[in-house]
C-alpha cells in the first residue's frame, strides 16, 4: 500500500498535478443543487457559499423547511422563529410559518398553538 502512495506522489509531482480542486466561479455555482435547494450560490475558492439572504430566501429549503436565514455561509433556520422553537416543529415537523400565526409541514398542513390543523 505504501509502495501505491509513493508511486502516486511521484507522479503527480512529474505531471504538475495538483491535488486540491481549481477555485470556483459564481457562473459554476448557479443554476446547481446548491444554489436552487441550499441558497449556497456564490463561489469561495472551491465551495459554492450563501452570501446574500436574497438566495436563501429564493431557496427551496427556506420554503420547505424555514432555512431561510443566512449564517456563516450557510442557510440556516432563524433562531427565532417561534415555529422552529416550538414543540410541533421537533415532534411533528411543524416548522414552516406561514406568517398567519400558524406553522406548517412540507405536507401543506399548518397548525396552530392552539392545535388546530387545516390544510392550505
Amino acid at each position: 500500500m505504501r509502495i501505491l502512495l509513493r508511486i502516486a506522489v511521484v507522479v503527480a509531482a512529474l505531471c504538475g498535478c495538483d491535488a486540491s480542486p481549481p477555485p470556483l466561479t459564481d457562473a459554476d455555482c448557479q443554476n446547481t443543487y446548491w444554489c436552487t435547494e441550499k441558497g449556497r450560490c456564490h463561489a469561495q475558492g472551491a465551495n459554492c457559499v450563501a452570501t446574500k439572504t436574497a438566495d436563501c430566501e429564493a431557496s427551496s429549503d427556506c420554503k420547505a423547511a424555514a432555512r431561510c436565514e443566512l449564517r456563516g455561509g450557510a442557510c440556516h433556520k432563524s433562531i427565532s422563529d417561534p415555529c422552529v422553537a416550538g414543540a410541533l416543529c421537533k415532534s411533528q415537523g411543524y416548522c414552516v410559518s406561514n406568517n398567519q400565526g400558524a406553522c406548517c409541514n412540507n405536507d401543506g398542513w399548518c397548525c396552530t398553538a392552539a392545535g388546530g390543523c387545516s390544510k392550505g
